[in-house]
């Protein structure tokens, strides 16, 4: 999942899954390792349905938590603002 997720922000495309039984539509920038381990993405959540934020968004998704996930052919022009290379 991790190489499908790299590749899809390489190539600014659009990704669908599911997160915490929800439907998600992110735009997805970049994983990594947060400072208490886990593997997560950062992205902003353009469509679906959230509880922990109101869409759309900047979300932390966790790897381990993504389901069906499915990179689609749309593609997004690049980071949003309020976007940090550095966030956890």
């Amino acid at each position: 999942m991790r190489s499908t997720l790299c590749d899809a922000i390489d190539n600014k495309q659009i990704v669908e899954f599911r997160y915490r039984n929800q439907p998600r539509v992110v735009e997805p920038h970049k994983v990594g390792r947060t400072t208490k381990g886990n593997i997560v993405l950062s992205g902003f959540q353009s469509g679906g349905r959230g509880n922990e934020i109101n869409v759309p968004d900047w979300g932390l998704y966790k790897l381990n938590k993504i389901s069906s996930l499915d990179v689609t052919s749309r593609t997004f022009s690049g980071p949003r603002p309020k976007y940090s290379r550095t966030d956890d």
